[in-house]
């Protein structure tokens, strides 16, 4: 206790509070998307583990705050010149807020501490849902032998292609200089830098693989696909829902495909110094083909709350009517 106290002095007289009105206005927006980022994720993987709406809530609630880790961090980021002096004082004020918006949140949603719903339920039911259509998906006994079976006949081919694009990168990225040296020596005469002509190489390189893995996820979506729609749609209905299905589905894998592509990619772009806006443009291509398939899951998702599949993954679930 004694040196706890120690430290949190330390990391509070190191804050410049005469700094904190100049961020205040800054800090508004990462306070919000602080706020309801951590909710709903805990919220969400709460839902996915099998809770209901009001245990999802409360684990969601009480994640909330941020902790000494965050003075931690924003202290290592400012000394080692990665941000500026005025993240300190930003950590500051999002940490507090995020502490005083632990008890509100507690009262205003349907907790443990509070089952009283303050706010409207078509806010948090969509995001149950979907948890619950995971935690159908890997925990119902039929499926899971099923499950497990799709994920060992595409999940390992899709993980060793994954594999082989991080080793091309790799060893392009590891060996560049050495190659550009030897290019250099050798007066090997080319009608574009060297660095640009291995950067192009090393895209050639991982189309393959790549194509390879989007494959790999098709297959698996499809077979997901079947395996749900047999299972929770009607037969009668089965024609008008799999389709939507298998696009939520796809749309889902997609897109966490391409967020980890581009977090292996960015890297080894980064300092390419011919090519000094090609990660940004990467970023934006993912980011606009992300929101694009988020705009659809949406849309689908709406489509399918009003359909069979809904009524099954709700049937076992806790019933909550707000007071």
């Amino acid at each position: 206790d004694f040196f706890g106290v120690i430290f949190f002095v330390s990391i509070g007289m190191l804050v410049n509070i005469m700094a904190i009105p100049e961020v205040a206005l800054i800090s508004i927006p990462i306070i919000i998307l602080a706020v309801v980022g951590k909710f709903i994720g805990n919220f969400f993987g709460s839902s996915i583990g099998g809770h209901g709406i009001v245990s999802s809530s409360t684990i969601g609630s009480v994640m909330v705050p941020r902790g000494e880790f965050s003075f931690i961090m924003a202290k290592q980021a400012v000394d080692s010149g990665s941000v500026r002096d005025t993240l300190y004082p930003v950590t500051m004020l999002v940490t507090l807020a995020t502490m005083l918006c632990m008890p509100l949140l507690l009262k205003i949603l349907p907790t443990l501490v509070d089952k009283t719903s303050h706010i409207p339920m078509t806010v948090l039911n969509p995001i149950h849902i979907v948890g619950k259509f995971f935690n159908n998906l890997m925990n119902t006994p039929d499926d899971n032998s099923q499950f497990n079976i799709l994920l060992k006949k595409h999940g390992i081919k899709f993980f060793i292609n994954l594999m082989v694009v991080i080793a091309i990168l790799a060893i392009i990225d590891y060996f560049n200089d050495d190659i550009v040296t030897i290019i250099s020596t050798l007066g090997i005469p080319l009608p574009i830098e060297p660095e640009i002509l291995l950067t192009i190489i090393s895209i050639l390189l991982i189309i393959y693989p790549v194509i390879a893995m989007l494959g790999k996820i098709e297959n698996l979506v499809t077979s997901i696909s079947d395996i749900l729609s047999t299972k929770l749609i009607p037969a009668d209905t089965q024609r008008l829902e799999e389709k939507p299905l298998h696009r939520l589905m796809r749309n889902i894998f997609f897109i966490g495909f391409i967020l980890i592509l581009i977090a292996i990619i960015q890297p080894y772009i980064a300092d390419i110094v011919e090519l000094p806006f090609l990660p940004f443009i990467i970023s934006g291509i993912g980011l606009t083909i992300a929101i694009i398939l988020i705009a659809d899951s949406v849309f689908v998702f709406q489509k399918l709350s009003h359909g069979h599949i809904m009524e099954s993954l709700m049937k076992e679930d806790e019933t909550f009517e707000p007071e």
